[in-house]
């Protein structure tokens, strides 16, 4: 008993972190599950398809806006949380960087619209789900992470959730109503990003000034392999949605996409872990604190995807109605690429990441990415709904694998402590 309570003693401050974050992922987990199910059935499954191709389209736009901050700054704002002016500088930099890059995606954004018919059609439609990026852009979430803050978070990403959330139910009532969705997410983005900003200000006394353009292109050039890896990322997660939409349509993509939220809330289910994890990590370098954790995580994950995997014809069946049965034999797939991707996610940052080679935990993203481009390229003229769950499978595991030989070439598991080495990542 005294040694457990020693335990919690000595990582208070990452128990409470991770109890936090926690919180905001259990909301990640349970509004998704009562708000897509609705929206499935009020708006059908064409609507629905097209919310989430809109959702998918500005998702490029998003990635290239945050361009690897929410882990990059994370890690400057940890290693320098008690250096007010270095906190400014960083804090500065990165979001006139960020206002650059919003410029650059709406004139990018402006010219798709009113260049490709397809979205054309649907052109104030998409421009509300652009409108998202602005409050999204600035809500700086990477800030209070890298300060192991996790409290306010916690509070923000519920206000931002549960705001749009209600007002998806209060207003949006049938298929005509499709493009309230964006608006109301635009709205719970845009207050939750006030309140952080104020935070900012105020709690921690950040001071917002026009930097030097030396300082800015530094914190930009050492986020570019983040980038590049989150980018990479996006073309076997986002793509999928955006590449099934418009080969099979939006009935195909809403049977798709039905599956694939109920796919990210299990993934999503051990982020608050490796949010805590990577922090932590970075600064303590506790190879047997995270030899423990990845050994209770992989176990509680596997026993979670068998059971997704043997029940979800019932679960489709519960959460979408029995017009997305096909949905169901999506899932089983996706179950399985659950049970490969959480332990190559805690491979990655939290721990060749922290050890100094983030490189590594990037490239093996990269090389998986290409990967998957090249065979959607080539599954073009064959695809069916089940082509890109498949896909998605073998891709996560050329990447677990790149990762652990990685992790076993270094020899980070072996109980030694290692250092980190820049030079590496």
């Amino acid at each position: 008993m005294k040694k457990i309570k020693n335990l919690i003693i000595k990582y208070k401050t990452l128990i409470a972190n991770f109890s936090y974050l926690s919180i905001a992922k259990g909301l990640d987990y349970i509004l998704p599950l009562i708000v897509y199910p609705y929206l499935a059935v009020v708006l059908g499954a064409d609507k629905f398809g097209l919310v989430f191709f809109g959702q998918a389209f500005v998702e490029y736009f998003a990635i290239l806006i945050d361009y690897g901050f929410d882990l990059s700054a994370t890690r400057e704002v940890s290693e320098n949380r008690d250096k007010k002016n270095k906190l400014s500088e960083i804090v500065s930099s990165i979001f006139m960087i960020k206002m650059i890059l919003l410029l650059i995606s709406l004139l990018c954004f402006i010219l798709i619209i009113f260049l490709v018919p397809k979205f054309r059609l649907y052109s104030s439609f998409y421009c509300f789900w652009f409108f998202t990026l602005i409050g999204r852009s600035y809500l700086s979430m990477w800030f209070f992470q890298g300060m192991e803050k996790m409290k306010f978070v916690t509070i923000i990403d519920a206000m931002l959730k549960i705001t749009y959330t209600v007002l998806i139910f209060l207003f949006v009532k049938d298929e005509t109503h499709f493009y309230r969705v964006p608006i109301y997410y635009a709205a719970g983005y845009g207050i939750a990003c006030i309140f952080v900003i104020r935070s900012m200000i105020i709690n921690f006394k950040i001071q917002f000034y026009l930097c030097r353009l030396k300082d800015a292109y530094q914190y930009f050039r050492s986020s570019t392999n983040f980038f590049l890896s989150r980018l990479s990322v996006s073309a076997f997660s986002n793509t999928n949605t955006f590449v099934t939409n418009m080969v099979l349509g939006n009935v195909y993509s809403a049977y798709y996409s039905a599956a694939e939220k109920l796919y990210r809330a299990i993934v999503s289910i051990y982020q608050p872990i490796t949010l805590v994890l990577y922090p932590y990590m970075a600064k303590e370098k506790n190879i047997r604190f995270y030899r423990k954790a990845m050994s209770l995580i992989m176990g509680l994950n596997m026993v979670l995807c068998i059971g997704v995997y043997a029940f979800s014809p019932f679960i489709v069946r519960v959460m979408y109605g029995s017009e997305f049965s096909t949905s169901a034999d999506i899932l089983r797939i996706l179950s399985i690429v659950a049970m490969v991707q959480v332990p190559s996610i805690l491979l990655g940052y939290p721990l060749l990441g922290t050890m100094g080679y983030s490189r590594w935990a990037n490239n093996s993203v990269i090389a998986g990415s290409f990967f998957h481009i090249v065979m959607i390229m080539l599954m073009l003229n064959t695809m069916n709904v089940f082509s890109i769950p498949l896909l998605m499978m073998v891709t996560e595991f050329i990447i677990m694998a790149i990762r652990w030989f990685g992790v076993e070439k270094f020899n980070f598991l072996s109980g030694k402590v290692y250092e980190a080495n820049q030079s590496h990542g």
